[in-house]
């Protein structure tokens, strides 16, 4: 009666989010660091858990915007934008909750350094498409 995770791939993908949430997450604490060990530690923290849950979410809503508008000219656009708004947006509330020194330092990393990432992942998945599509034929 182990823990099975294969029923949860389509919801999340737990390699990128977790390679995601150490990035992030120790981006996040070394830009902090300058202020106190402690809060840097705690917004490394938060950053972490944000990027490992919802991140895994994001990848799998971008990758599911790329398939449902694989016949369209900007695919992998169209799924990192509505990604990277929702990151945003997240990122800004996440770091607006006290124990962040530098909210906007947080904020701005997530603005830059996310859409990279997606859109390595975006094109990983188009590239699927065409394989798959291609041994289809």
């Amino acid at each position: 009666m182990g823990l099975n995770l294969s029923r949860y791939k389509e919801i999340f993908s737990f390699k990128f989010a977790l390679i995601g949430a150490f990035f992030m997450g120790g981006m996040v604490f070394l830009f902090q660091f300058e202020a106190d060990f402690h809060a840097a530690l705690i917004a490394g923290g938060k950053q972490f858990i944000y990027t490992f849950i919802i991140s895994s979410m994001l990848i799998t809503i971008t990758e599911s915007i790329v398939v449902a508008n694989q016949n369209t000219k900007f695919p992998v656009f169209y799924g990192v934008f509505v990604a990277w708004v929702i990151t945003i947006i997240l990122s800004s509330v996440l770091h607006l909750i006290k124990g962040t020194p530098h909210p906007l330092n947080a904020i701005l990393i997530n603005m830059v350094l996310v859409p990279p990432g997606l859109i390595f992942l975006g094109f990983r998945k188009k590239r699927g498409l065409k394989k798959k599509a291609k041994l289809e034929d």
